[in-house]
């Protein structure tokens, strides 16, 4: 099955399951951390200025569920079915680096929406905005930079069974 992303895949596991030839396998790496800090910070910073109206039709739901309902959606399809759970710390360095990281990913389909650049630097600083407690400390005795937390699971399952 190629790579793929769906804004939601809870309603892609079932027909996906019965494209699979008898006997195949699927492996899937989903992205866990909608719920990290970084994240969240993205909601306040449209919720707290001007461009509300504009940017919040852009927030969206938790778009993966939780490890568990996915292997309850998906027991009934396999003889056999693995999940885990991993959490990578991507270890960043500069100035602020993970709004910077942020920048680069999740908030760039806000920042493409506001139409100046004014208006982007002013959304940019309300997010990189201190809030408390401190998401992500620097850890400056250690190597001077910050990890941030990225989770994910992954589903492995097979062979597929046919009614």
């Amino acid at each position: 099955m190629p790579c793929i992303w769906c804004p939601t895949t809870k309603p892609c596991f079932p027909g996906w399951s019965r494209c699979w030839p008898r006997g195949g396998v699927l492996a899937v790496q989903m992205p866990h951390a909608f719920d990290e800090p970084a994240y969240r910070c993205i909601t306040e910073a449209v919720r707290a200025g001007p461009w509300r109206d504009l940017l919040e039709p852009l927030l969206r739901p938790m778009p993966v569920t939780s490890a568990l309902k996915y292997s309850r959606l998906l027991a009934v399809r396999v003889r056999h079915l693995d999940i885990w759970e991993t959490v990578y710390h991507l270890l960043l360095r500069g100035p602020d680096p993970v709004a910077a990281w942020m920048r680069a990913s999740a908030l760039a389909p806000f920042l493409r929406r506001l139409s100046d650049e004014e208006t982007r630097a002013a959304f940019y600083e309300e997010y990189r905005r201190p809030r408390r407690p401190v998401p992500y400390p620097e850890d400056r005795p250690r190597w001077g930079g910050r990890s941030f937390r990225f989770g994910g699971f992954l589903i492995a399952q097979g062979p597929v069974m046919r009614s």
